[in-house]
């Protein structure tokens, strides 16, 4: 194990004892008999001396000392302004970062482009258990993020970052494909359309959510969500079986989606009309696993719908991606 420490100088110890038992409530996390958190990929604990963190690897490392920067801003935005880790490195980019360049652009289907990024070390980002990095588009200034005293990320001036699906990794070639839907007004989309081999960009990841096995599915999606459809798909048992509602209103149908012999697919104009055929499903079948990613008062409206979640124990998986209101992608 690997740790870090601060001290608590604006902060009193029992308050942030406090904020560790809140998370572990609300996030259902293990606390143990000393008050230490279990926070999944390491340990935060209270000590005499202020903050400890433990942990496996340097990436996990900073992670977990920037989320803990992040819930004692919450407490008090000085005290996080304040804090002061040892062990991490600072003034350099984080851990879990890479610079990579574009060794190729395909159009894929009619609204989709895939990059294919090389880069050294992209083993962190071949795992189930997350499968989304943040692509962090370059700015004129040539700067990359670095890492605060305080253990937050500093990002330069302008500097635009997207979280995206990782379709492909390759750890022994050194590389990552990114299927990137063209979205209108979309920052990532718009870049997509217009790279070329040679540029360079940022990975920063893992992140986000990971891949989950079930028998039974309920899956819908818009076109931004393909991507993550694809690697759920793929990543399910020969004998697995489900229904997947796709709104194709920008040419979804030609994204080259897996096949498996237990998914049909059903493609829908809108996004009402996504809602209603998934909420008829979930009634036929509300044992199933429910999976939805895409627009954000989509996802609000099914969330509102599906509340109290499955007779079976499975808690729907709703995910927004992108809001309308602003174009954000």
């Amino acid at each position: 194990m690997i740790r870090a420490k601060a001290g608590l100088r604006d902060l009193d110890a029992a308050r942030v004892a406090d904020l560790l038992r809140d998370l572990s409530v609300r996030f259902g996390l293990h606390l143990d008999a000393d008050g230490g958190l279990d926070m999944l990929i390491g340990i935060v604990r209270v000590t005499a001396d202020g903050l400890l963190v433990e942990t496996r690897t340097t990436e996990d490392l900073h992670r977990l000392c920037e989320a803990m920067t992040g819930h004692i801003a919450t407490l008090s935005p000085t005290a996080a302004d304040n804090l002061r880790w040892q062990g991490i490195a600072t003034r350099k980019p984080p851990p879990h970062f890479r610079l990579a360049h574009i060794e190729s652009v395909m159009p894929l289907g009619r609204d989709f482009r895939r990059l294919r990024l090389r880069s050294e070390d992209v083993g962190l980002f071949a795992q189930s258990r997350m499968i989304h990095l943040r692509l962090i588009l370059p700015v004129p200034s040539g700067e990359w993020p670095s890492v605060g005293a305080n253990g937050r990320t500093i990002w330069p001036r302008g500097q635009i970052q997207r979280v995206i699906t990782t379709r492909h990794v390759d750890p022994a070639a050194g590389l990552v494909d990114l299927d990137i839907f063209c979205h209108q007004g979309g920052a990532a989309g718009e870049f997509a359309r217009n790279a070329h081999a040679g540029q360079r960009v940022g990975l920063i990841g893992p992140a986000g959510d990971g891949l989950i096995l079930a028998p039974d599915w309920i899956i819908g999606a818009d076109e931004t969500a393909l991507p993550s459809v694809a690697r759920l798909i793929e990543a399910q048992t020969p004998d697995a079986r489900g229904k997947l509602f796709l709104i194709a209103r920008s040419g979804a149908e030609s994204y080259p989606l897996p096949i498996h012999p237990g998914f049909v697919i059903t493609y829908l104009p809108t996004g009402d009309d996504l809602v209603k055929a998934l909420l008829r499903a979930w009634n036929d079948a509300p044992n199933a696993q429910f999976w939805f990613a895409g627009e954000f008062d989509t996802a609000q409206n099914l969330r509102a719908a599906l509340d109290g979640g499955a007779e079976s124990g499975h808690r729907p998986h709703i995910a927004a991606y992108w809001r309308q209101t602003t174009g954000s992608f």
